[in-house]
């Protein structure tokens, strides 16, 4: 839902697949305002025939998954062209996510353990479902919960655009955005 008003300016035909209503949470007025298809049910198995959408993007899930490889190849399966995920790569600061999650939670009140991902593991997993045209666009150098904690979006914005300028961001953001397509 986070990214929905984006797609919906975009020339696409939406569908939204959700494990609960409640996890739309804030994008519920979105999706009613433009009738995006809502479904609710599993994340896996996904009740969708194979290749049913063109793309199918998955942020801020794989991550919170038991079963994240059972997860990311029914994305591989119901995806005619394309996978879209997000998650913490260990080429970040997110490799100490397990000793810094108590400060994270005192930081941003609401937050949970998640698993970081090696990126071999993704991949490996999507060349299997036979995705294997990568590409990969980190998002942050630096965590968001320091930028929770700096409070200030004009502060923030320098350090991160000195990070993706210096190549950081390239060589240790997260998290990652990577897009997985059939060849």
């Amino acid at each position: 839902g986070q990214v929905l008003s984006a797609l919906a300016a975009g020339p696409y035909e939406l569908s939204l697949y959700t494990s609960s209503l409640q996890a739309v949470g804030v994008a519920t007025p979105i999706v009613e305002k433009l009738g995006i298809l809502t479904f609710q049910g599993p994340l896996y198995p996904l009740p969708f025939a194979d290749r049913s959408f063109d793309t199918v993007i998955s942020l801020r899930t794989a991550t919170h998954m038991e079963n994240w490889q059972m997860f990311l190849s029914e994305l591989a399966r119901v995806a005619k062209h394309q996978v879209i995920i997000d998650y913490p790569t260990t080429r970040s600061i997110n490799i100490f996510s397990t000793l810094l999650f108590e400060k994270k939670l005192a930081v941003e009140k609401n937050t949970r353990p998640f698993k970081v991902f090696k990126e071999s593991e993704i991949k490996g997993v999507f060349r299997e479902a036979r995705l294997s045209k990568f590409s990969r666009a980190p998002q942050f150098f630096f965590p968001m919960a320091a930028h929770r904690a700096m409070g200030s979006y004009p502060c923030s914005a320098c350090l991160e655009a000195v990070a993706r300028y210096t190549g950081l961001t390239q060589l240790a953001g997260s998290p990652v955005l990577l897009s997985a397509s059939r060849v």
